[in-house]
């Protein structure tokens, strides 16, 4: 017995027309009659390329909201190492109070110092990395590298969707 059989429609056929007839006469053929279950499914491309686009959106928000995350503690780490960096820096606020630095002077001094930490240390890390994760994030490239077959068909179906090819129908 089949498998799976494709169909391919002609170019401005009804695509959900054309799997619902495909249907009836499969129906027909495995003598299922009304009310009864269908002993097959039908699937179409379109179905499938928009589980994974939902599926790389759920990827791109996950990875978002890792790096929002990782953003959101290494700045805790930075005010901490500020925190740290004024009380053990008490005598030296002052005696640049007592040169006349007047307190917003001295904040200015401290922000930006951490803002110089931060800066640097993204450079570092950006740098030793290759500057890959940021291109990958952004552009999900590491669906295209996974080796998954289901990924690897992403462009074909989008060509198809666009009507460069036609939508075929996949039954199983």
């Amino acid at each position: 017995y089949l498998d799976t059989l494709t169909v391919l429609g002609k170019e401005g056929v009804d695509l959900e027309a054309a799997q619902k007839k495909v249907a009836a006469v499969i129906r027909r053929q495995h003598h299922i009659r009304v009310g009864q279950k269908d002993d097959f499914k039908t699937y179409n491309q379109q179905e499938a390329l928009q589980n994974i686009n939902q599926a790389a959106l759920i990827f791109k928000i996950a990875f978002y909201s890792i790096a929002g995350i990782s953003l959101v503690v290494g700045g805790i780490g930075i005010m901490n190492i500020m925190l740290v960096s004024v009380t053990e820096r008490t005598r030296e606020i002052g005696i640049l109070k007592s040169m006349g630095m007047t307190d917003r002077g001295i904040l200015r001094v401290f922000v930006l110092q951490g803002a110089w930490i931060g800066i640097v240390g993204t450079a570092v890390g950006y740098g030793l990395e290759g500057g890959r994760a940021l291109v990958e994030l952004m552009y999900c490239d590491f669906m295209g590298r996974a080796g998954d077959e289901l990924f690897n068909q992403v462009a074909k179906w989008q060509s198809m969707s666009a009507g460069v090819l036609k939508m075929p129908l996949v039954v199983r």
